[in-house]
């Protein structure tokens, strides 16, 4: 069976009692937090309350190929010298890919039609409700983390974490010298 991670690589599962269901192809997205509960269901072990992600054993089982959820993307806190992407949020649904940064809204595709992503629909008027709908969808699923979808400067201040000067983010390079210092994010 072929699942869709959220962004277009493949999840191939096979299990024992799989039957029918073999080569079933399922469209709707998932996310990686969504394995380890997924594969508990499939198992019928109880899933500790701690798990993040979504049980979508009975998918699995039943596979719908027009089944369609959401799967939250994110680059919460750039650590890294790329510090040139800004930090966003945002969803995939089997059709549609809908991105926020801390200053709104700022690119929306339509997967299906622009595989490649080329052409954004964002402040396109023919999709203004599309628009509103996927913002309210990427809002319910912050909401369901708690993500309060702050700036990189809070996240490095809540987590304790101190970036290099230089290079503008986290010293990883001087793991392999002996000289790294170990950040392990720790609420403020």
């Amino acid at each position: 069976m072929v699942l869709s991670v959220v962004i277009k690589v493949p999840f191939l599962i096979s299990y024992p009692s799989i039957g029918e269901n073999k080569g079933a192809v399922v469209s709707a997205p998932i996310n990686t937090p969504d394995i380890l509960p997924s594969l508990l269901g499939l198992t019928n072990v109880e899933i500790p309350i701690t798990i993040e992600g979504e049980d979508l054993s009975d998918l699995i089982k039943s596979p719908d190929p027009d089944a369609d959820r959401i799967a939250l993307v994110m680059n919460l806190c750039p650590f890294t010298s790329e510090y040139i992407y800004p930090e966003y949020r945002a969803i995939r649904t089997k059709q549609y890919t809908y991105a926020r940064t801390p200053e709104g809204a700022s690119k929306m595709f339509d997967n299906r039609s622009d595989p490649y992503q080329m052409i954004n629909l964002i402040d396109n008027p023919e999709f203004e409700q599309l628009q509103q709908d996927l913002d309210k969808k990427l809002n319910m699923a912050l909401q369901k983390i708690d993500d309060d979808f702050e700036v990189r400067d809070y996240y490095l201040g809540k987590w304790n974490l101190v970036l290099d000067e230089k290079r503008n983010c986290i010293n990883y390079w001087d793991f392999n010298k002996g000289d790294g210092v170990v950040q392990t994010p720790q609420l403020n």
